[in-house]
């Protein structure tokens, strides 16, 4: 699909604040052009996959989380029942004191930035969990956002809300790749209900643990199925988006409510209590 006229293609180094407020264990940090790379690439592509995000002690702390809400989870009928198979929990900030660690976690959020602008907000944090014992385990072709009008009616493309995909197991062609449509970011066209259908072009992805998939909101992507007998595949998605939007998620009961006062502005601002709206 061509990027011909697309508008928001980076042609210049980051907005240098973006870098400033990095974190020194944030690989961005050391490298500008690295940064620049990866804009272009959401930018032109819709996807980006980073391996070695989650780590070590960090990645087994949120494993260990994830079963912890999963367990209390599967005791309820109206996650068990979700459209998509598989578990489903949202508003992972009320869930788990561990998913408070990936708030403010500056791999994503650098990376946002310079897509999105400074001033960001968590927009939806969930789990899936595919279990192999699980029925309808397939997703079907979907995005999450597409803003793609401006005043005179001429498509516009930049990305409004930035997804990424932290995959806590490794993704096996078993247990069920993500597929993307690189591009599919750019197209007005219209998505079928329930497509599972194959299409040119698409790529299917095996992250390994601890890497993370980066998407824009408008880009078309499915779950194949998870097979029986095939390890579980636990995945964090955390999104952000600029904070004039309407957050999917709104923190507002639980163990986020310290936070919400929190001294840090970043981390108000990202609850969505220091919003611009």
């Amino acid at each position: 699909m061509s990027n011909t006229g697309v508008s928001g293609t980076p042609s210049q180094s980051p907005d240098p604040s973006v870098l400033q407020a990095a974190d020194m264990n944030d690989s961005y940090y050391y490298n500008p052009d690295l940064l620049q790379g990866h804009v272009r690439q959401l930018s032109e592509e819709g996807y980006l996959v980073r391996e070695n995000v989650l780590f070590g002690e960090k990645l087994e702390r949120l494993r260990n989380a994830v079963d912890e809400v999963s367990a209390k989870a599967r005791s309820s009928q109206f996650l068990e029942k979700s459209g998509f198979g598989g578990l489903f929990v949202r508003n992972l900030l009320d869930q788990h004191e561990t998913f408070h660690e990936l708030l403010d976690f500056s791999p994503n959020l650098t990376l946002a930035r310079a897509v999105l602008g400074n001033r960001l907000q968590v927009h939806a944090f969930f789990m899936r969990v595919a279990c192999p014992e699980m029925k309808n385990q397939e997703v079907a072709w979907h995005f999450h956002q597409r803003l793609e009008m401006s005043s005179n009616r001429n498509p516009v493309f930049q990305p409004i809300v930035l997804d990424y995909l932290m995959y806590l197991d490794d993704v096996t062609f078993e247990n069920g790749p993500l597929v993307v449509l690189p591009g599919s970011h750019l197209s007005q066209s219209k998505l079928g209900k329930r497509d599972f259908s194959d299409k040119p072009g698409q790529i299917p992805l095996t992250p390994k643990a601890g890497s993370c998939v980066a998407m824009q909101g408008a880009t078309w992507h499915r779950a194949l199925p998870t097979l029986p007998g095939s390890p579980t595949r636990r995945v964090l998605m955390i999104a952000y988006s600029p904070t004039w939007m309407q957050q999917a998620d709104v923190p507002a009961s639980g163990l986020s409510n310290a936070l919400r006062s929190s001294e840090n502005r970043n981390i108000r601002e990202l609850l969505g209590a220091g919003s611009a709206r």
